[in-house]
């Protein structure tokens, strides 16, 4: 350690002799003969957990900052700091992953005024991002208004206020996950060599296994395309199950997570074995006439963040099994709090599946994790919480 603070000193060292024309503040231009000089700026910048104050140097295209994880990097890894002034000068794009995380809480949780929050902001800077990302928030905690999504969120000028009355009906009604819950309980299952008499009823089966088959044949999805989407075939007199298997379709090949696009091929798939009624959206207030919350609360904060990962690596570093610490860090995490669900339908039948076959295969009871997590959740929240520059106003 004491090595790479010296080291960290030289390069801070650096910054100081470019600064005073130690070294030549000129670089060449495209012609290689016309020299300009290169700008020196120096910030202070308050610390966003503590009281101190830190030093942020820009030198042309370097940056320097005197804290001790940029110090420790040896100047290797610009440091929050850095980032945060640069985020200010607008030299590099806001990081909107907190409020991408946290629409899905406030759908999840029903809370309108972290959707208020999270929307408005999502809006006005990433767009074309919750346009694209509308039909899996749908498929995830409403299966049923993925329609719904497609219909709005692919048009060819998306309506804010049509974005925002689906998912304030989303938001505030109960919420089904059958699809997530088919899709994670049948890849569970079939990592596990579980017999499904086991975990499903028996008038299940045929559902379960027929969406194996569908699971089996993914590989033709992407190598003979008319032959894999010509096994799903909705009702004829049913218009909405048609829209939503087209939905489902255009979304599986625009991108993203393979788990994503699996979700659309389950919402699909129960578009054609159920009898799909299409959803009515509410009336609901005005964007305007909804008061946002202050803040994204910490349970937003979650793997898919920046600072929900730097948490989650901390918190994996506390034990030496890997198999605990990848537990705690991401499972428990995960399917006790960022999956936590207010409103969830009594009916919903292969989401609490999922969390039973999860549970079977970390060998826990539903008393061992909530003991788990009694134990090591304020310890996550403190982590996030502690690393964490809160979005709001």
């Amino acid at each position: 350690m004491k090595k790479q603070i010296e080291n960290a000193k030289k390069i801070f060292e650096e910054a100081e002799m470019v600064q005073s024309e130690i070294f030549p503040a000129i670089r060449s231009t495209k012609s290689k003969k016309e020299k300009r000089e290169v700008v020196a700026r120096e910030w202070n910048v308050n610390s966003s957990s503590t009281e101190k104050v830190y030093t942020v140097k820009s030198i042309g295209s370097k940056w320097f900052c005197n804290c001790k994880h940029y110090v420790k990097s040896e100047g290797k890894k610009a440091c929050k700091h850095i980032r945060a002034k640069k985020q200010e000068l607008g030299l590099i794009k806001p990081d909107m992953s907190s409020y991408k995380s946290a629409i899905q809480k406030a759908i999840r949780r029903g809370d309108v005024g972290l959707l208020k929050l999270s929307f408005s902001t999502l809006w006005e800077k990433e767009q074309k991002w919750l346009c694209w990302r509308l039909t899996v928030l749908a498929g995830e905690e409403n299966w049923k208004y993925t329609g719904w999504a497609g219909r709005f969120g692919f048009a060819e000028n998306p309506s804010r206020e049509d974005l925002w009355k689906l998912l304030y009906t989303m938001t505030v009604n109960p919420k089904d996950k059958d699809a997530e819950g088919l899709r994670i309980t049948e890849a569970r299952v079939r990592k596990r060599g579980l017999k499904l008499e086991d975990w499903v009823d028996k008038d299940k089966l045929p559902i379960i296994r027929d969406w194996i088959d569908v699971v089996n044949r993914l590989s033709e999805a992407y190598t003979d395309r008319e032959k894999f989407w010509s096994s799903f075939i909705p009702p004829e007199d049913n218009e909405y199950a048609r829209e939503t298997v087209k939905t489902c379709k255009r979304r599986f090949y625009a991108g993203g997570m393979q788990d994503d696009r699996i979700l659309m091929l389950t919402v699909a798939y129960l578009a054609c074995v159920m009898r799909l009624e299409e959803p009515v959206l509410m009336d609901v207030p005005k964007e305007e006439e909804v008061r946002p919350t202050k803040a994204i609360p910490w349970f937003a904060i979650d793997m898919h963040t920046r600072e929900g990962k730097i948490a989650r690596n901390k918190i994996r570093k506390m034990f030496v099994d890997k198999e605990m610490g990848e537990y705690v860090s991401t499972q428990l995490w995960f399917y006790v709090e960022s999956a936590k669900c207010d409103r969830l339908v009594k009916t919903s039948y292969w989401w609490p599946k999922a969390l039973a076959t999860w549970r079977f295969a970390r060998g826990k009871s539903v008393e061992d994790v909530e003991k788990d997590w009694a134990e090591w959740g304020p310890r996550i929240r403190e982590l996030v919480e502690k690393g964490w520059t809160i979005h709001g106003s």
